[in-house]
């Protein structure tokens, strides 16, 4: 190694070692927790952690994915917990859970909520017990700076409940029926249970408050134990997740198994079909052979395209002197200055033209290239 390269390599060394002490001056290793989001089943059921709870306390969680899953209404000492927006709820279901109500049944149900477009939905169920539903006409109906705690009162001998409601939705009781549980807001009120009947009707302006990520503030658990306790049974619980339509699969298979089982014997039958063959194999089509002036223009346009034009051209000048040999063996004796002036006088082409044809050595230029052989097709046209 010379000197130059040593002073250079010492002149690098410096500088990483610089920018070295730099980074870790300026710089440290640090970790940070990111909230991810809730992963496997508790992506898939926002009330997975409101169902863990109640099963600590010897309850017995059924949770559904739609209400179309609930095959038989539950026993009549049963909790039936519906927190969506029931669309999928036909008026039939919706009578024959209000019978199940009051044959002892106990219904917890949430209001619909508007769209964001503030499109309102009719409520059939709320209707059918008084109760109107009432929302803050502003843009901020889905903003969390909107949530207000409420306290709530339960009874005199459980003591009162902080719960985060969403306090531009309430609902407003104008019917007739036995109200046994009342919770209100700044606005109206959040809750309203009825007995009906020997069963219960819970009604819910917000469910929010028992979400995955809100059940564990404020006194949301030990709420949610009181308002399935009002009566202080131990029930089964059953949760109807999701508003939803079954597939159209799901639906034959329930509602209509023979057309199923049809469908898979014509399947079958068809399958079965379309793999018999009758005769022999018809023999495939012979490929017809390409003329031989189209094996002469490919040929041509792949001289064209790799600028071979003299040789393009020099094989049109030999196959004129072929065709003037057979027809006029006389004239291929004759030199080029009296051939050109027989070839002009037949073709009427001046002879100076012709002779330049016969006389030229390449044709590279297009425009030249292109002269030359329309003055050989003319006098081949015409031997």
């Amino acid at each position: 190694m010379n000197r130059q390269a040593l002073v250079l390599s010492l002149i690098g060394m410096l500088l990483a070692a610089a920018a070295a002490w730099w980074f870790f001056e300026n710089f440290e290793h640090r970790v940070e927790e990111k909230d991810v989001g809730f992963h496997g089943e508790a992506s898939r059921n926002d009330f997975l952690a409101a169902e863990r709870f109640l099963e600590k306390f010897g309850m017995q969680i059924e949770s559904l994915p739609t209400i179309l899953d609930l095959k038989k209404m539950p026993q009549h000492n049963d909790v039936l917990f519906i927190p969506t927006g029931r669309y999928d709820l036909a008026t039939q279901k919706m009578t024959e859970l209000l019978n199940w109500v009051e044959q002892g049944g106990h219904l917890i149900v949430r209001a619909r909520r508007p769209s964001r477009s503030g499109i309102k939905m009719d409520d059939e169920l709320f209707a059918s017990l008084g109760v109107e539903t009432h929302t803050q006409k502003d843009n901020s109906l889905f903003e969390t700076e909107n949530r207000a705690v409420i306290d709530v009162q339960v009874n005199d001998k459980i003591e009162n409940k902080k719960v985060e409601f969403d306090k531009n939705v309430w609902l407003q009781d104008v019917g007739e029926n036995d109200l046994s549980w009342q919770v209100d807001g700044a606005n109206g009120s959040h809750l309203l249970e009825y007995h009906l009947g020997d069963g219960y009707v819970t009604l819910l302006s917000d469910i929010e408050f028992l979400d995955n990520d809100a059940i564990a503030e404020h006194d949301h658990a030990s709420f949610l134990y009181t308002m399935v306790h009002i009566d202080n049974t131990n029930r089964r619980i059953w949760i109807i997740r999701n508003d939803d339509m079954p597939s159209l699969l799901s639906m034959l298979k329930d509602k209509a198994p023979a057309t199923l089982i049809l469908l898979g014997v014509l399947i079958l039958f068809w399958l079965w079909y379309t793999t018999r063959r009758f005769g022999p194999l018809q023999p495939a089509p012979k490929m017809a052979r390409r003329s031989l002036r189209e094996h002469i223009t490919s040929s041509g346009f792949y001289q064209w395209r790799n600028h071979n034009r003299t040789e393009l051209f020099v094989s049109a000048r030999t196959a004129l002197q072929e065709q003037i040999a057979q027809t006029r063996p006389l004239w291929a004796k004759l030199d080029e200055m009296k051939l050109a002036g027989k070839l002009g006088k037949i073709a009427a082409i001046p002879s100076d033209q012709v002779l330049s044809v016969l006389q030229a050595q390449q044709a590279d230029k297009e425009v030249e290239f292109t002269q030359f052989i329309e003055i050989l097709s003319v006098i081949r046209k015409r031997l």
